[in-house]
């Protein structure tokens, strides 16, 4: 019982994070309410500063894991819909992995609280092992970097915009500490009942310079980079959202009807707003069921639809690849010319484990079996690029949009301009779509590139460099979109130069951090007993 005790977080700690944890859900999309963002963290951050490290860590745990129940329970529509589960089974999963991805703020806030109890500033010591947390949390076991906190902040592009320099990780961090100021000024004032004092204002002070700041310096650099893009050349980029049923995509009776709904929308963007003609339509993944240029009926259509067109076409389905000699499938995104011909391809990166290929199969070979999951697909190598008469294009596919390394990479290997292709209609109408296309507010931003993005089911629509969304179509219906595309010019931004240096670095910094407090605890616990 003493055990259990230690790590018993007082009455209001619970029902602080019990009510804490879904109201800063809504900070991130769909809801964008981004002030629940700042305060939802500033909350976690009090644990710091008046609980020990093991009741703050559990407090933290139950805070995070009503918010990640609130921010991904659409989850639970794929299981039960696509993978016939029942739905208390569906919610007992959900629950079970999210308690495992909690634990990454839980460690944070714990690690914050002990290393206050050594005597070190929560004030940096808490950014510090978010970040690195947060870090580990999207590259452990082939990563999960799904809604990093900064995610909760694209309802604010102003005080996003930084993300340029130290990317989604940097803004996480700025997040915290200025999340970390607000809970130095106002919970301890609010444990002794009393106004806050000199240094509580200081850091009340320094809280709201650092939104005020941020928030003018990022309206000033997204009126430069607007002023930028309208200089740059352009493209008229079309988008396409067929909105075919999952249970419709895989049947061969429908390949023709899936192809020819793709085509009439593709003709009416072709023939849409002002004579703008698309000189790239871009269909989403999944897009044509079937091996693409190694099938027919189906591949003809597509090519003699880009003649017809005089448009690049952007279709996405099976690839045939060689690995080690071995015949396998890929996730692929091709590149149709206008005159009919393939110009080249572009293979997904970064698998879904478990979905496209089983991570250490030879081990866990009978979780192939028991999901009834297929032969593995190969991965692509990031960086490869789609040439369009001199344009080069950057694809990424499904959720490689959420890794910030996979932009980079293409940015890197000179892409002016970024394409998602995507298919959410696994996850039903939910918010899903909207968290997915909100990744590419950063990817757009760290490295100043537009993106056209296509989805099956939605939301399709554009991103411009300064992470501005435009076009954006309704969830689960046909849709089409055109806009005119600036292309990146041959400067790059920091980021892109050099990548995430803020995760890593944070991360490194946690088991010293860690010794440090444990080595001054230990000092202090010696210094008592010979008192």
């Amino acid at each position: 019982m003493k055990f259990l005790a230690a790590w018993r977080p007082p009455f209001w700690a619970v029902g602080a994070a019990a009510i804490g944890g879904p109201l800063t859900a809504l900070g991130f999309p769909p809801h964008d309410i981004w002030p629940l963002t700042l305060l939802g963290v500033a909350l976690l951050a009090s644990f710091c500063w008046l609980l020990p490290a093991r009741r703050a860590f559990a407090a933290a745990w139950l805070f995070g894991l009503g918010c990640a129940m609130g921010m991904v329970w659409w989850l639970t529509v794929a299981m039960t819909l696509h993978g016939g589960m029942s739905a208390p089974a569906a919610w007992a999963v959900l629950a079970l992995c999210m308690a495992v991805l909690t634990s990454y703020p839980a460690l944070a806030v714990g690690l914050a609280a002990y290393a206050r109890q050594a005597g070190l500033s929560p004030l940096f010591c808490a950014p510090l092992a978010w970040v690195g947390g947060e870090w580990l949390r999207g590259v452990l076991l082939t990563g999960f970097p799904w809604l990093p906190l900064a995610s909760g902040l694209t309802g604010r592009l102003e005080l996003a915009q930084t993300a340029e320099w130290w990317g989604a990780s940097g803004v996480s961090f700025l997040l915290v500490l200025t999340a970390s100021l607000l809970a130095r000024g106002l919970a301890p004032p609010l444990a002794r009942r009393a106004l806050p004092g000199r240094r509580e204002w200081a850091a009340l002070g320094a809280a709201l310079a650092l939104v005020a700041g941020g928030w003018l310096w990022g309206q000033a650099r997204m009126t430069q980079v607007a002023t930028q893009c309208a200089a740059a050349p352009k493209l008229v980029v079309g988008v396409v959202q067929p909105d075919v049923a999952i249970e419709r995509l895989w049947r061969a009776d429908e390949r023709m009807a899936i192809i020819g709904a793709q085509a009439a929308l593709s003709r009416q963007a072709s023939a849409a707003v002002d004579g703008r003609r698309p000189w790239l339509v871009v269909w989403p993944e999944s897009s044509t069921p079937f091996y693409f240029a190694h099938e027919d009926p189906g591949t003809s259509e597509v090519l003699d639809l880009a003649r017809e067109l005089d448009a690049f076409v952007m279709p996405a389905a099976l690839g045939l690849a060689r690995r080690q000699g071995k015949a396998m499938t890929s996730n692929r995104a091709w590149l149709v010319g206008p005159d009919g011909r393939i110009r080249g391809y572009y293979d997904k990166a970064h698998l879904v484990p478990f979905g496209e290929y089983v991570p250490l199969g030879e081990v866990l070979f009978w979780v192939r079996a028991l999901a009834q999951i297929g032969g593995d697909q190969a991965a692509g190598r990031p960086g490869v690029l789609l040439e369009a008469d001199g344009v080069k294009i950057g694809a990424l596919i499904c959720y490689e949009s959420i890794f910030a390394y996979l932009g980079r990479a293409q940015r890197l290997a000179g892409a002016t301009l970024l394409v998602n292709q995507t298919n959410d209609a696994w996850y039903g109408p939910s918010g899903a779509s909207a968290q997915h296309m909100s990744h590419l507010v950063f990817r757009c931003i760290e490295n100043r590139l537009a993106c056209a993005r296509s989805a099956n089911t939605g939301v399709s629509g554009f991103v411009l460099p300064d992470g501005r969304m435009a076009g954006l179509t309704d969830i689960f219906q046909p849709a089409w979109r055109v806009m005119a595309l600036p292309l990146a010019g041959p400067e790059t931004t920091f980021f892109t130069r050099h990548g995430d240096l803020v995760g890593p670095i944070c991360a490194g910094a946690m088991p010293p951090l860690w010794a440090v407090a444990w080595l001054r605890r230990r000092r202090d616990k010696r210094r008592s007993e010979n008192a």
